[in-house]
């Protein structure tokens, strides 16, 4: 049942992404800021490790840190704990915010395939899958 109902809100969606990618990246800038990546590609540069099957309902949200943030704490002579800190607080509620719409925007998503979905299933008499 879970996967009749999951291809059928997989289906649904395709209506939806065109122009509203929901495969995203948030990458983490050295300004502290995050920057919104989208796309199958995005998510798939973003693995650092290989997945055997993506068997999602939605696509994932991936965070990453691009690689000038790793390298600004780490060069001698820029040592400075404090501002480190304060960059990595702001970084951090970038990711939260970001994150928070991101999290909304799905609930949506789903609440509009699932409205879809269980109509059909109400004017059809059965789950179409």
């Amino acid at each position: 049942m879970r996967r009749r109902i999951a291809n059928a809100v997989q289906y649904g969606l395709t209506d939806h992404r065109p122009g509203h990618e929901l495969d995203k990246v948030l990458l983490i800038t050295s300004t502290a800021g995050v920057a919104e990546l989208t796309g199958s590609e995005a998510i798939d540069a973003a693995a650092s490790y290989p997945v055997a099957s993506r068997d999602e309902v939605l696509p994932p949200v991936a965070v990453a840190l691009s690689g000038g943030c790793w390298q600004q704490w780490r060069t001698p002579g820029n040592d400075d704990h404090s501002a480190a800190r304060a960059w990595s607080q702001r970084a951090v509620r970038e990711v939260e915010l970001g994150l928070s719409r991101e999290i909304s925007r799905r609930f949506e998503v789903i609440r509009l395939s699932l409205g879809v979905v269980l109509s059909d299933a109400i004017d059809h008499g059965i789950l179409l899958a």
